[in-house]
């Protein structure tokens, strides 16, 4: 592996790296020395996930070192003849206490004069303790699994020294049969099922040992081989030098109290803001309020019943307590949930009581509920009523007649009556509740919007989600994507500060991706301007497109379900498929030699998360700007919290940075690996301008062209389309048929096109000239050809076309013989479109 010094770490990379991977790695070791955060953009396929790594890993390395060092050079600096023994005997001694080579103490050196915490170490007094800089951990987090499955084979690639533990949920990890079955039949959430599994112990995986795992993919084969439960295996391996987890994991209560100082990789950061406000935000009813009472109501009589049956609490629930911690258990579940139902009721009343549901603001909710008195222990005792409440049939049954009769009579509630998550769904008010009070926000940092029955809850501020990282003091965050622009607003966005925020140029050449604004009045998709006439230009751009992508497919995204509703009326065709038809990808996967056309939403399943690689996708057209709704109600009180406290950041800003993040997401499906190449069409005028152009990643912004809708068939003559060679380098070639076909098919294709146009000589009886001219390999001018074909034959201008349109879509591979550039250049609009629907 080539070695790297940067910023005074060693690095061993993989691959001889290209210099804006140095550059990116350097960015994150700057953020890392001075525990600050950083935003970096670099598109798909430039190697973020295998920098990342290397990068953070190598620092963790180093630190460890110059920690080690940092300790025996202030125990050195103690001794009594410190200044009289020559420097080199220090050297020697530091060398031979730590056992590390005289060579690579410089570099330590060097790295705690870079380093702001260990900085601090040299600044030793007597009389204090030596200060102990904690080595931090790495959190690596990411949205999918397949996201999490990449950062696993970089992980592999760079053969890290390091222990890593892989957290997931028990959905994921889970190896017990019998707990999927009954959380599916049951429509109980598996976490419930588990814990009533482990109490009846009739869970069969050990739940108190660890796995040795290095991969990923085999931590579920090593629980089965190994009898261990991956889920618990994995929360006891909290203490690892790295974490890889999902997204939700930073919040999660259990891994909080025990990581301090962590770097965090927030990986795919652009949903980092929608993530985070999701997690505190809720949407119930009234009857679910109602219906979480009456289960609290249900939990609280079995509590009780079971607190006072001493002998089933300690022979079945705690049997390895003394009796006096069970009864405390129970009681502190009680007087939980008790004080959670009394806090539900105020807020139903409260809610019941407004006269106006549609002013629905925080405090109305809250109204006369003790903030402060609210913690974290009444949402663990809200999970623990569906715990209570499943377990019923098992405590009451070996207990007294009395709860013998309460067995059965809870056993038909808990099918008919008792509904399980919904305790959990409405707790979810007191949590946003007490995270917003003990964050010190205020009433207006809450939105509630009610719509029909129900209400919506959530968070309008997002330091409120930051305050919570910040609890776990960060050594430094850092925050990446392909589509992070526009970038200036991050801080207002997300809550956290960055003292480094930077988009990197392409690892890719130039050629590789090439960047179309189309200049046309009428492609202006606004509210107003969608009729007939805009969808006409749509369908003209989608079409002219499919004509000049050679092979692979095209990715069409739209602004709304409805905006594709209206296309599929007039996109009509074999290869057209459409998101929300029964089996769409696969269908468009399967036919890629056809050149297919997959019309998908902005935002949507297809625009994230999918890999579109190579021959997946050529050719990306984005119809309009795929703004929110903007009726959206969470939406608009969002933009009127900015307007009011959003230090520069307006609610229009706002929401234009939504519209172009989910353009640049679009965007990213085009070029997926080094070796990838593709087009991309920006199919709206708005494009054009330079505000908006700015908006794009810097690393397509250097590739935009402007063209007219007549003339976005040229690119052919201009663009470098990408051809690879047997060793997979990448040369620049013209775009003809001739040198994607043998001379073999070229003949085989002309003897076939020569055969096709005898039958359209005899069925349309066209005048020889257009015989002779249609035949011709070279380059021609079809529009006075057709004007003279129209004269001859007695065919008007688009009877000709049509009838040569119909030739060339039986016979698409002999390109090369029809110059499709200056047919679609040269012939009128709507002749064009005439000629284009009928394909």
């Amino acid at each position: 592996m080539p070695e790297l010094i940067i910023q005074n770490v060693k690095i061993l990379f993989p691959f001889e790296p290209y210099p804006q991977q140095i550059s990116y790695m350097d960015k994150i070791l700057i953020s890392l020395h001075k525990n600050t955060n950083a935003a970096l953009e670099a598109q798909t396929g430039f190697g973020k996930s295998v920098c990342l790594f290397a990068a953070t890993s190598s620092f963790q390395i180093q630190f460890n070192l110059a920690k080690e060092l940092l300790a025996v050079l202030i125990t050195i600096q103690q001794s009594p003849n410190f200044k009289n023994d020559p420097h080199k005997n220090h050297i020697k001694l530091i060398s031979q206490q730590i056992q590390i080579p005289v060579n690579d103490l410089n570099l330590s050196f060097e790295f705690i004069k870079t380093n702001q915490k260990l900085k601090k170490c040299l600044q030793y007094d007597k009389v204090t303790k030596i200060y102990e800089a904690l080595c931090p951990q790495i959190i690596f987090l990411s949205r999918t699994h397949t996201q999490l499955q990449q950062a696993n084979a970089c992980i592999k690639l760079l053969k890290l020294e390091q222990h890593i533990s892989y957290l997931g949920s028990r959905s994921n990890f889970c190896l017990n049969e019998q707990a999927k079955h009954l959380s599916v039949k049951d429509k109980i959430p598996i976490a419930t099922v588990c814990k009533s599994l482990l109490k009846n112990r009739k869970c069969t995986f050990s739940v108190q040992t660890k796995l040795e795992i290095t991969d990923l993919e085999d931590i579920l084969s090593s629980g089965t081989a190994n009898k261990v439960c991956p889920y618990f295996a994995s929360r006891q391996s909290l203490d690892s030098q790295i974490i890889i987890a999902p997204y939700n994991y930073i919040f999660d209560q259990e891994l909080l109290k025990v990581i301090q100082n962590p770097i965090i990789i927030f990986d795919e950061g652009h949903n980092f803001e929608s993530f985070v406000k999701t997690q505190f935000q809720a949407a119930f009813t009234s009857d679910n309020i109602g219906g979480a009472l009456k289960n609290i109501a249900l939990a609280l009589e079995v509590c009780r019943e079971l607190e006072l049956n001493q002998t089933s609490l300690q022979q079945q629930l705690q049997p390895t307590k003394p009796l006096n911690e069970s009864q405390k258990y129970y009681q502190n579940h009680y007087q939980n949930l008790k004080k959670l139902g009394d806090i539900l009721l105020t807020i139903k009343l409260n809610i019941e009581a407004l006269s106006n549901l549609e002013t629905l603001y925080f405090e109305n909710i809250y109204d006369k509920v003790n903030l402060k008195s609210l913690t974290m222990d009444l949402i663990e005792s809200a999970n623990y009523a569906d715990f209570v409440i499943y377990n019923l049939r098992h405590d009451y049954r070996k207990s007294n007649s009395k709860s013998q009769y309460l067995y059965l009579q809870g056993d038909r509630a808990v099918g008919k009556n008792y509904q399980f998550g919904l305790v959990i769904q409405v707790a979810k008010i007191v949590e946003i509740a007490y995270n917003a009070t003990v964050s010190g926000a205020k009433s207006e940092d809450i939105g509630v919007v009610f719509q029909k029955d129900k209400f919506h809850i959530f968070c309008l501020n997002s330091c409120i989600p930051a305050y919570l990282i910040q609890q776990i003091n960060p050594f430094s965050v850092i925050l990446t994507s392909a589509t992070l622009s526009p970038m200036r607003d991050l801080e207002m966005e997300t809550g956290l500060n960055y003292t480094i925020k930077e988009s990197f140029q392409s690892v890719m050449k130039k050629h590789q991706v090439i960047c179309k604004n189309i200049d046309d009045s009428g492609l202006i998709g606004t509210f107003q301007n969608r009729n007939n006439y805009y969808f006409s230009k749509v369908i003209q751009v989608i079409k002219v497109s499919q004509f000049n992508t050679l092979h692979g497919g095209i990715l069409v995204f739209v602004q709304s379900y409805q905006i594709i509703k209206e296309i599929k009326k007039l996109l009509n065709g074999q290869y057209i498929y459409f998101e929300g038809d029964h089996d769409a990808l696969n269908s468009y996967s399967n036919n890629l030699s056809q050149r297919p056309i997959l019309v998908a939403v902005a935002r949507g399943t297809l625009s994230e998360g999918i890999d579109f690689a190579d021959e997946l996708c050529r050719t990306v057209i984005i119809v309009s700007i795929p703004f929110p709704d903007i009726k959206d109600q969470i939406l608009i009180q969002q933009r009127d919290w900015l307007d009011k406290y959003g230090k520069g950041l307006t609610g229009s800003i706002y929401y234009e940075n939504l519209a172009f993040r989910a353009v640049n997401q679009c965007i990213g499906r085009v070029i997926r690996n080094k070796n990838d190449f593709g087009t991309v069409i920006l199919a709206d005028q708005r494009y054009c301008e330079q505000r908006n152009i700015n908006k794009l990643p810097k690393w397509i912004v250097q590739n935009v062209q402007t063209y007219k809708i007549n003339n976005l068939g040229e690119y052919n003559n201009k663009k470098q389309n990408i051809v690879k060679t047997e060793d997979s380098d990448v040369i620049d070639v013209p775009v003809t048929i001739s040198q994607v076909f043998t001379q073999k098919e070229i003949k085989t294709q002309k003897q076939i096109s020569l055969n096709n146009i005898n039958m359209l000589k005899q069925n349309n009886n066209l005048s020889i000239q257009f015989l002779q001219v249609i035949t011709k390999l070279k380059k021609i001018n079809i529009y006075e050809q057709l004007k003279k074909i129209s004269k001859e034959a007695k065919l008007s201008i688009v009877q000709a076309s049509i009838s040569l349109t119909s030739f060339i879509n039986e016979n698409i591979n002999i390109l090369d013989i029809l110059d499709f550039e200056v047919i679609l250049a040269n012939i009128d609009e709507l002749l064009l479109l005439e000629v284009l629907t009928r394909l």
